[in-house]
């Protein structure tokens, strides 16, 4: 563990990143499941309390395009 807070205000974060989570440890089916490869798209939830996983079907991996578009729309709006 190492804090990475404020002092007074430390913030612990395990030294080792957590396991990535799988389709199915979301909910989807070991047959859903199968159907999904590659990159993943993470983003947080409105109240950043969670993150929401965009999960793409093996051949239809757009997660860099979409990524490059939120992007571009978080940019235009600031």
């Amino acid at each position: 563990m190492q804090s990475a807070g404020l002092p007074g205000l430390p913030i612990w974060q395990s030294k080792a990143p957590p396991a990535p989570m799988k389709p199915t440890d979301l909910g989807f089916t070991p047959e859903q499941a199968s159907k999904m490869s590659g990159e993943v798209l993470v983003m947080p939830t409105a109240n950043s309390r969670g993150m929401r996983y965009q999960f793409y079907q093996t051949g239809q991996n757009h997660c860099a395009d979409d990524l490059k578009k939120l992007l571009a729309d978080r940019a235009h709006r600031t």
